[in-house]
């Protein structure tokens, strides 16, 4: 029941997320431009959580994959690079493989393999046509949203991944509000979980698989007493 509700919840998000871009293309002020920031990122975040497991039920998952679009990404280009990043990670076979700890190195691979990889996908393309729908509406921001999009999912990838990182990122910030993306090592070993089970399965798993003991508060790290 809980995860139902928290579902109820992600969903009512995401569509208020949406119409707040969507009215953000279709008016000339920038004045909204600051929520338009929180309102992708919670976009991102619940498409995130959609490729993994069904948000809600088949319906308002197709939903997340058709208007995600909004934000200049292409959902089924992310998610297909998001699988094979689950499938392959640490590895050559990994299309976000990190190799270079400088993230202004990494960016312009990663996009590069994002496409290439993905392309000729037909439900990419069918996305593509979705996006520059959008574009339509607003060349300028449509454009400046893709960008910020891309360039904020790969810093992601990048941040929870260099320097073999090998403990969870847990903090307020991370949590509820967060959809507990900040458990990214616990997300890796139960990818198919509801996402509000990770502060437990991170809890119990902590000393057992190797996730160093830290806790991430206001961008200081705390060692626990183990």
């Amino acid at each position: 029941m809980k995860r139902v509700l928290l579902d109820v919840i992600s969903v009512g998000v995401f569509i208020t997320g949406f119409l707040t871009v969507l009215n953000f293309l279709m008016v000339e002020s920038w004045i909204d431009f600051p929520l338009v920031l929180v309102a992708i990122n919670y976009l991102n975040l619940i498409s995130h959580n959609n490729i993994h497991r069904k948000t809600l039920n088949n319906v308002t998952s197709m939903i997340i994959e058709t208007l995600s679009n909004i934000t200049g990404l292409s959902y089924h280009l992310f998610k297909l690079h998001h699988i094979n990043h689950h499938k392959h990670f640490g590895t050559n076979g990994d299309w976000s493989n990190i190799t270079t700890n400088q993230f202004h190195r990494y960016l312009p691979g990663f996009i590069t393999n994002a496409y290439r990889n993905t392309i000729f996908n037909k439900l990419v393309q069918r996305d593509l046509v979705l996006i520059l729908i959008f574009i339509l509406i607003n060349p300028i921001k449509m454009i400046m949203l893709s960008i910020i999009t891309q360039v904020a999912i790969c810093n992601a990838n990048f941040q929870h991944h260099k320097d073999n990182m090998t403990f969870d990122e847990i903090g307020m910030e991370y949590g509820l509000f967060g959809f507990n993306i900040g458990y990214h090592l616990t997300h890796h070993k139960y990818p198919n979980r509801h996402w509000s089970e990770y502060s437990n399965l991170s809890k119990h798993q902590r000393y057992k698989s190797g996730i160093i003991p830290y806790l991430f508060i206001c961008g200081i790290w705390i060692k626990f007493n183990s």
